[in-house]
């Protein structure tokens, strides 16, 4: 596995956790196997997300395709790892849309898609779901504490954007704060 698509599954689990309120998700887990209860495998997912109403969990999936869409056969995959370990479905996380025989397995078998741009990071991330753009974000405050030491604190944030919002938007936040007497 590369060092980008290990960041983009981070990354994908992130998205999920923050925008998990919309798809009754309470709680996202990391990387684990879970057990096929028909085939007697093991399957190796890129999250799992439970769900609030204790009704069970959705596999989280993540491909980083930069020069494909996820395929009709790609989906199928998780579709059968949905069935086998009996997840109540998925979500599946890539920079684009699906193709279109990737949309209808993903329909007939709970599949949500949340696009992620490639080049996102735990910091800073564009998603697409629904048609909805959402963007997380880190603050990053330096604070001089003495002369010899400084600290950096970071706060997260989550901005959504509606459909017909610009495709892209450049901000810079800066902060002074003068020195303490």
């Amino acid at each position: 596995m590369t060092k980008e698509s290990e960041g983009y599954e981070g990354v994908a689990r992130k998205v999920v956790a923050d925008l998990g309120s919309r798809f009754g998700v309470c709680r996202v887990e990391g990387k684990q196997h879970l057990a096929g209860e028909h085939s007697g495998t093991a399957w190796e997912v890129d999250g799992v997300a439970w769900l609030e109403d204790g009704e069970g969990f959705l596999l989280i999936e993540a491909r980083r395709l930069t020069t494909s869409r996820l395929s009709q056969e790609d989906t199928a995959g998780v579709a059968y790892r949905i069935l086998d370990t009996e997840a109540a479905g998925g979500i599946v996380v890539s920079p684009d849309r699906l193709q279109a025989g990737a949309r209808r397995v993903a329909a007939a078998n709970q599949i949500l898609q949340i696009e992620v741009d490639a080049e996102s990071s735990l910091e800073s991330y564009l998603a697409t779901y629904l048609g909805q753009r959402f963007l997380g974000a880190s603050l990053s405050e330096v604070a001089t504490l003495d002369d010899e030491t400084t600290a950096s604190l970071v706060h997260p944030m989550s901005i959504a954007e509606q459909g017909d919002a610009q495709d892209e938007c450049d901000a810079e936040v800066v902060r002074a704060t003068p020195p303490s007497e």
